[in-house]
């Protein structure tokens, strides 16, 4: 297991990496607490990260970045990002699990496109798993009233909501 990060959190341990340089307020925003076995592991300079022996990169670096390092990781070792430096790359899969999977093809064709042994997978956003689920219409109905008290017309309101 390797940690990678920009130089300015590269040769720190995961916990110091954590700190805030400034501040020391901890920059982790779960509400569970980092793992403990990962805290004293050291962080990497993401620029020069090297792969021997890791099997997947968890990536979740900015997309301009993104685009230069996760390319070169992709050479040797696959890919699963946060970023939308490849997201709409015509060989370029965004799976969702259950609904697509299909797609995992392209994962052979950007191998072969691009001359890796790895590839890049961005996770789905927000508006792909929006768009990924079978939509239903629900009807609300209820009484307005005019201003003086009186019930009024029957309002009627369709919207469509994501099933739970």
């Amino acid at each position: 297991m390797a940690l990678a990060a920009s130089e300015r959190s590269a040769g720190k341990t995961y916990r110091a990496a954590l700190r805030d340089p400034k501040s020391g307020a901890r920059r982790w925003w779960c509400a569970e607490e980092p793992p403990a076995q990962l805290l004293d592991l050291p962080v990497e300079n993401a620029d020069g990260l090297e792969l021997a022996g890791v099997d997947l990169v968890f990536s979740a670096i900015e997309s301009d970045a993104a685009r230069e390092l996760e390319a070169r990781y992709a050479q040797s070792t696959p890919v699963l990002s946060t970023a939308s430096a490849f997201r709409y790359d015509e060989d370029v899969p965004i799976l969702v699990p259950g609904v697509n999977q299909e797609h995992a093809a392209l994962i052979d064709r950007q191998r072969r496109a691009r001359g890796w042994r790895g590839f890049v997978a961005p996770l789905p956003n927000c508006t792909t798993m929006g768009l990924s689920r079978k939509p239903r219409t629900v009807f609300a109905q209820g009484w307005s009233k005019p201003g003086n008290g009186k019930p009024g017309a029957i309002a009627r309101t369709a919207f469509t909501r994501m099933p739970s």
